[in-house]
């Protein structure tokens, strides 16, 4: 009977014995079951992540099976599939299968559907542990792999080589590559499940499968299995090249060594970094880089001979028949001669025309194989047509002149790829730009120099600078924007700036000084704390707290320190993270917390939505979510597993009762809470919190007026806040400063309809709300140009027992430099 479904039946692993038991099946009674085979003793790992990387696995080995009768319905019975997964999976199916479908006259596109019985996506994973320098690299037996574990030991970095293969070991070119870097070495043996083979004898579909992406899932595996945090793979950039086309989709013979896969599995285990050394190369660089290794050379073998399931039939040189062996012939050809190595010149026998003219695209479908790109072969050929030693070959006679190409292009690094920053400098040199000047641009710059030591850190920046090595021109900095291999970010450079976006499309490298130093942060409890307002005093008021409690805490971020200052000998690292931070965060955080949201920064996010989103992107980061209930009125989308404080009913001390101030007293408590920590000592520590400058700041009195500086207050919902403290009193509000589009109606009608006594506008948004003001027939509104007249004006307006507020609702730029200045300006002027 023709089964109608494919089943994901179980999967179980025996610690002890490090056998995996993978079992699959069809509705029509068909079962398989493949074993992998891990050796023990296995190093002390994360049990749920190898049962997530185990899962993965699970799902992706499946396809050897599942293209048997590739029916249209996939059941997971082992778990419940999330709807992310499901459909990733899909993906993965479709175009890894794409070949065989091709050559099995199939068309697979919108067939095949993995059954989701889950719409929650899986707990956030962890981050990449502290860069140890263990890697684990694949060999395959080719000079791919050789130049990979080559270039990271002359590097210094502590490298293992994997290999996968029957119980009797890897196939002969992988364990004689391994003998001969000295290198230690981990093996996994696979065996497919018998009944496949035999079900294979009787005509069912048959043909390429992802191979990679199951290797790739075990390599993870064996890395959290025997303690490495880096799977470095060997594909080079002509992998993401398709072969041929069916319709929009790509049919790509490599398509799990692509960029894409690569990324798409990284994404989903980012505890281990898993990338490509050798992505920015073409195949005729790895060439010349692998011919300098002559240690090699007798013993490495790319044909697939060498690699057939049944060990009997194994060759045991080069074919000099196939694809493979005329690419790598070619390939190497420039850089040495491999004819005693193949046995024979390949370019000197005629019969081998036809197979060389397929690879340098002089026909219509390049090789389904692991070979470079036919322009790549195209040069290469070119090339040696006008080399002595090549030039009258056969094959080169034959296509050299029908061939063309710039041989020197092919020795230029390529984008995009995804090596770490600590790799990089492994392969090339690196050149780093830091976008940026302050404080935490400069802090970057010191942490990359010292943890990376790359050959070029060059500073750019948008204003000018009093120092001369500070790119500021408009055309030098693109150039060197689009020039760097990594640009580092500050807080306050948009991550949808035309430049930054266009730098991305090119293919450098976007981070932050965040992201760098995140697995390299100290072994300590992360909360990460951010809101459009709050965000900083209730990072304060925890540190506080903590502190109080005797633990030992650092509070860090876009409260004024930079993360790189952090001690080592903390319990707590309590991080304020702006819109700016959250945005492009990578890592994954014990607790985060989001105080408020608010209309802010649409300047910098483009739109309201956006900037929720990046906001809350820190909610995905983290292992537990609290959100103050505002939150999660605004906005629906919420990830799963979210917990809602609530305010503070208890007041510890006169300013901490002030209502936005409760809320932040309520998140505290939370977070205490989650930490396991005893609230009631928590709330008792909080009596001595004096607040932070800045915020609802009580200057002092000066003839009977009240001056408080709440400069720190850039939103209306802000200022709001700040005059409901005042209520019943005379309150002139100083509002205004750079204008950012955002509403101004809510603080219009507020201030109309509680009869505030007078409004002071100051820069372009101070006459927005002005305007507003006077559309509703409020009188006592008036400008100002400078914070001396603001304070003046202010005085002359405010009768005794009054509060002459400065509370913004709007962003300092283009006034003062910061809100800071903005505020002891402010105190300054009134004589404080």
């Amino acid at each position: 009977m023709q089964p109608q479904t494919f089943i994901f039946d179980s999967y179980r692993f025996d610690a002890a014995t490090g056998v995996l038991r993978l079992a699959y099946g069809y509705d029509n009674g068909l079962q398989f079951e493949e074993t992998l085979t891990f050796k023990p003793p296995f190093a002390t790992h994360d049990g749920a992540l190898l049962d997530r990387v185990f899962r993965l696995l699970f799902l992706l080995a499946g396809v050897s099976y599942y293209k048997a009768y590739v029916p249209e319905k996939l059941v997971c019975k082992a778990f419940a599939l999330d709807v992310d997964t499901a459909r990733w999976m899909e993906q993965v199916y479709t175009s890894g299968l794409g070949e065989f479908a091709y050559r099995n006259g199939l068309d697979l596109r919108g067939r095949i559907h993995f059954e989701a019985q889950s719409v929650a996506s899986p707990a956030a994973a962890r981050d990449a542990a502290a860069p140890s320098k263990r890697a684990l690299v694949p060999v395959g037996g080719g000079k791919d792999s050789v130049v990979t574990v080559e270039a990271l030991k002359k590097a210094g970095f502590d490298v293992t080589c994997f290999a996968l293969g029957g119980p009797a070991g890897p196939a002969q070119p992988i364990a004689d590559c391994i003998q001969v870097s000295g290198l230690p070495h981990i093996y996994v043996s696979r065996v497919i499940s018998p009944a496949l083979i035999e079900l294979n004898k009787t005509g069912v579909y048959n043909g390429h499968v992802p191979i990679t992406a199951i290797l790739s899932c075990i390599a993870i595996a064996s890395a959290v299995l025997y303690g490495f945090d880096a799977v470095v793979m060997s594909n080079e950039h002509s992998a993401s090249a398709p072969n041929a086309m069916m319709g929009e989709l790509e049919i790509n013979h490599q398509y799990s060594k692509s960029f894409a896969f690569e990324q798409d599995l990284a994404k989903r285990v980012p505890e281990i970094r898993y990338f490509s050394f050798l992505r920015p190369c073409t195949e005729v660089e790895i060439a010349r880089r692998f011919a300098e290794h002559k240690k090699y050379h007798g013993v490495f073998r790319s044909c697939n001979t060498a690699f057939k399931q049944d060990v009997a039939q194994r060759g045991t040189r080069w074919c000099c028949n196939c694809p493979k062996c005329r690419f790598v012939f070619l390939a190497l050809s420039p850089f040495m001669d491999p004819s005693p190595y193949f046995g024979k010149n390949m370019l000197d026998d005629a019969t081998q025309a036809e197979g060389f003219a397929e690879l340098c695209g002089l026909s219509a479908i390049k090789p389904f194989e692991c070979v470079g790109e036919v322009g790549e072969s195209a040069a290469v050929m070119h090339e040696l047509s006008k080399r002595e030693t090549w030039k009258d070959t056969a094959v080169v006679k034959a296509l050299g002149a029908r061939t063309s190409g710039d041989f020197k292009m092919l020795f230029e690094f390529l984008r995009p790829h995804a090596i770490p920053l600590e790799y990089l400098g492994a392969l090339k040199s690196v050149d780093v730009v830091i976008w940026g000047t302050g404080k935490e641009g400069r802090a970057a710059g010191a942490f990359v120099k010292d943890k990376y030591k790359p050959h070029t850190i060059t500073f750019v920046d948008e204003t000018e600078s009093d120092d001369p090595a500070v790119i500021t021109d408009y055309d030098h900095r693109t150039e060197v924007v689009l020039a760097a291999d990594v640009l580092v970010k500050s807080p306050g450079v948009s991550l949808y700036h035309p430049l930054i976006v266009r730098a991305q499309k090119w293919g450098v490298q976007v981070t932050s000084l965040l992201n760098l130093w995140w697995p390299t942060r100290p072994k300590a409890k992360t909360i990460c704390v951010t809101g459009t307002k709050g965000k900083s005093t209730t990072s304060a008021l925890l540190g506080h707290v903590l502190k109080a409690m005797g633990c030992r805490v650092a509070v860090l971020g876009n409260i004024g320190v930079p993360v790189t200052e952090a001690p080592e000998d903390v319990d707590y690292l309590v991080l304020e993270m702006s819109s700016y931070q959250t945005a492009n965060f990578q890592g994954v955080a014990d607790i985060a917390a989001v105080t408020s949201l608010y209309p802010e920064h649409l300047n910098w996010h483009g739109d309201l939505q956006t900037y929720y989103r990046d906001k809350l992107n820190l909610l995905e980061h983290a292992d537990i979510k609290i959100v103050h209930p505002q939150v999660a009125s605004v906005y629906n989308d919420l990830p799963h597993g979210f917990f809602v404080c609530a305010n503070a009913v208890t007041a510890p001390n006169e300013y901490l009762a002030r209502p936005h101030n409760l809320a932040n007293v309520g998140m505290v408590l939370t977070i205490v809470k989650a930490l396991g920590l005893d609230t009631a000592k928590a709330l008792a520590a909080m009596a001595d919190f004096k607040g932070l400058p800045h915020r609802q700041q009580e200057l002092g009195e000066k003839d009977g007026i009240l001056f408080v500086d709440d400069s720190i207050a850039t939103t209306p919902q802000a200022a709001i806040a700040a005059m409901e403290v005042y209520a019943g009193k005379p309150v002139t509000l100083i509002a205004g400063g750079f204008d950012r589009g955002i509403d101004y109606q809510p603080l219009v009608e507020y201030v109309v309809s509680r009869n505030i006594n007078a409004v002071i506008g100051l820069g372009p948004s101070g006459q927005r709300i002005l305007d507003g003001l006077r559309a509703k027939g409020y009188a006592n509104a008036s400008a100002a140009d400078t914070i001396d007249e603001v304070v003046r004006e202010g005085m002359a307006k405010t009768p005794k027992g009054g509060v002459l507020l400065l509370s913004p609702a709007a962003p300092s730029f283009g006034l003062f430099k910061d809100y800071v200045e903005r505020g002891h300006k402010f105190a300054e002027a009134a004589g404080f």
